[in-house]
């Protein structure tokens, strides 16, 4: 990370480099065609963006959000000088390193293509906004290959090889997330708004970003031949967000494997293959499949420690990231799997998905559509006067529909207090059977839980 201050440094493929430039020296450029090399090529592409939302120009505060756009705002001599500026993975990496690196980018271009071929089936008016934000979305999995960072390796085989879940190989191989890694880098090179969001979790109740997370879930499936844990569930969701039927989305995603393959000779080193229809292959759709945690995620007193001192350091702040200090909290100081905060909207009490740690790779999670199925539960949740175990040795039954699409037994629920008003509900769970959320671990969730509620209240004045 700190090895990596500009996106300058991020190594282009040299295959797009030469695409590029012979297309600058050539009779014809159109901007389609340029804006179609560098959706090749991630690197590129940032880059482009970087530069082209760093140019003054006559629309102020209104950013360039699509590489067509960004061809137009840098024009011939911009990208010119980008071509000689840029630095070449196939000079800077080697052996294995680079050919990580390569299949990282070749995700990324599949994830692109299939962003945008969803798009324009959805009839989206601006198809290229979310294919950029699909082709950026693993920035912080580029940044740590580019840089060397050793531990990005043990994290790619346990993904890649091993099918662990992208969230839970954060925590055991890298210590940190590398969706939050992405975000804050996009946030720091001013990249465009749609690219920053589709790293948030929460924003996957919002159908265009939605579309964007859902395209990398499925590069990401189709590159480890369809194998990952909870493939039928973004198979169906994907299938529901574009109202296509299975075989009809089928169809699309094939096309457009078809297509990569011939376009980028890496895609040909990985396991993609077609992705089967239910009738060929019904336990690659099946929604209820459940996930096998292979280890569990080890509470850390350090972590929980660090916790205490930030809460207490940023009462007063804003909301969001007291908020965010107290899941974080919950997820690496107690080893809980998932941990979400739902907001509820003053007056009707419904709730709504805000923030999410350790299901940034679970769209279906984070969009909060399951809370349907079960809005009385949680109404009845927020009348709670503490915490709440659901499900199994908890006083609440959980339903079964609810425990197959949650994948676990059991959960904790606790309503969040600022004085004499509910803010929302904090939903932790645990997957593995072996690390089963005991009561010290409930003890500990309503203690951290109720010293943030009391934080704030303090700042606003009230009395918890």
């Amino acid at each position: 990370m700190t090895a990596l201050t500009e996106p300058g440094r991020l190594p282009v493929l040299a295959r797009s480099r030469a695409r590029l430039r012979r297309l600058l020296e050539g009779p014809e450029t159109s901007r389609q065609r340029v804006a179609a090399v560098l959706l090749d090529d991630p690197a590129l592409a940032l880059q482009a963006l970087y530069r082209a939302n760093a140019v003054p120009h006559r629309h102020f505060r209104a950013e360039v959000a699509t590489l067509e756009d960004a061809v137009h705002m840098l024009g011939e001599s911009g990208l010119t000088c980008l071509l000689d500026e840029v630095v070449e993975a196939e000079r800077q990496l080697e052996g294995n390193r680079l050919r990580a690196y390569r299949h990282a980018m070749a995700r990324g271009v599949l994830a692109g293509a299939l962003a945008a071929d969803w798009a324009s089936c959805g009839r989206d008016m601006f198809p290229a906004e979310v294919a950029a934000a699909a082709l950026l979305h693993t920035l912080g999995e580029f940044v740590l290959l580019a840089v060397g960072d050793r531990r990005i390796r043990r994290y790619l085989q346990l993904v890649y090889l091993h099918h662990v879940l992208p969230h839970e190989a954060d925590y055991v191989a890298l210590s940190d997330s590398l969706g939050t890694l992405g975000y804050r880098l996009a946030c720091r090179w001013a990249l465009p708004e749609m690219v920053r969001e589709s790293m948030r979790p929460h924003n996957a109740a919002h159908s265009r970003l939605l579309g964007a997370m859902l395209a990398n879930q499925m590069a990401r499936d189709a590159c480890s031949g369809w194998r990952h844990p909870l493939l039928g569930r973004d198979l169906w969701l994907a299938s529901e967000l574009l109202e296509l039927s299975p075989d009809a989305l089928t169809l699309r995603v094939n096309r457009v494997l078809a297509l990569m393959r011939e376009r980028h000779p890496v895609l040909a080193e990985t396991a993609l293959t077609p992705l089967p229809t239910p009738a060929r292959a019904p336990s690659v759709w099946d929604l209820r499949v459940p996930y096998q945690a292979p280890f569990c995620l080890a509470p850390r007193g350090d972590e929980l420690a660090r916790c205490r001192c930030r809460l207490e350091r940023e009462q007063g702040g804003s909301d969001e990231r007291l908020l965010t200090t107290l899941l974080y909290g919950l997820h690496r100081g107690l080893g809980l799997n998932r941990v979400a905060f739902f907001t509820c909207a003053p007056g009707d009490r419904t709730l709504s998905p805000q923030l999410f740690v350790g299901s940034e790779f679970e769209p279906g999670f984070n969009q909060g559509g399951w809370r349907h199925r079960a809005r009385a539960l949680l109404d009845e949740l927020l009348e709670a006067p503490g915490v709440v175990r659901v499900g199994d040795g908890g006083t609440i039954a959980l339903p079964d529909e609810l425990a197959e699409r949650l994948g676990v037994d059991a959960f904790l629920a606790m309503p969040l207090w600022r004085g004499g008003a509910v803010l929302g509900l904090v939903y932790a769970d645990r997957r593995s059977v072996c690390c089963h959320l005991d009561a010290g671990v409930e003890t500990q969730f309503a203690a951290l839980v109720l010293w943030t509620s009391e934080l704030l209240s303090r700042a606003s004045g009230e009395i918890s």
